[in-house]
């Protein structure tokens, strides 16, 4: 089970959670919402990285959206995707997950995002092997970089 995040004016986790039976990578900053997940069919896997709770200099919004009739989290970083997917799509905003940058910072690292047409699943890692995996084994397609984050352990 992942740790809570010590408070700081820093960077905090972005945790990750699955849901097998849903097919839904969750994505959070939230360690309550995170505990709340487990109780719906979620488990915790890996964090991938560490984002900025509020707006810091060069950062930018990494919105959450959610989709009830696919069970799909979504996050961009693009406003204009975020409204496209509202309007078109049937997602709700779940407002902010946290701040990233939209450009590579010093120490920063990819935060890679796929998705699964067949699944109707949206995965976000940092890890070139776990993305290249998922596009090779598991039918997902890259869709680059999402944002720039973080490590994980960097407060």
């Amino acid at each position: 089970m992942a740790v809570p995040p010590k408070p700081s004016t820093q960077s905090i986790p972005l945790y990750r959670a699955y849901s097998g039976a849903a097919t839904d990578h969750f994505y959070t900053t939230d360690y309550a919402e995170l505990r709340q997940s487990l109780t719906e069919g979620y488990s915790v896997e890996r964090t991938p990285c560490n984002v900025f709770p509020t707006k810091t200099e060069l950062t930018v919004p990494l919105y959450r959206l959610y989709t009830r009739q696919y069970t799909d989290h979504f996050y961009t970083t693009d406003p204009d995707e975020r409204d496209r997917a509202i309007k078109e799509l049937g997602y709700v905003s779940e407002g902010v997950a946290g701040y990233v940058y939209p450009r590579q910072e010093c120490d920063t690292i990819p935060l890679y995002r796929t998705y699964s047409s067949s699944a109707t699943d949206h995965f976000y890692t940092c890890s070139e092997s776990e993305r290249d995996r998922a596009v090779a084994e598991l039918g997902y397609t890259n869709e680059g970089i999402a944002a720039y984050v973080l490590p994980d352990g960097v407060l």
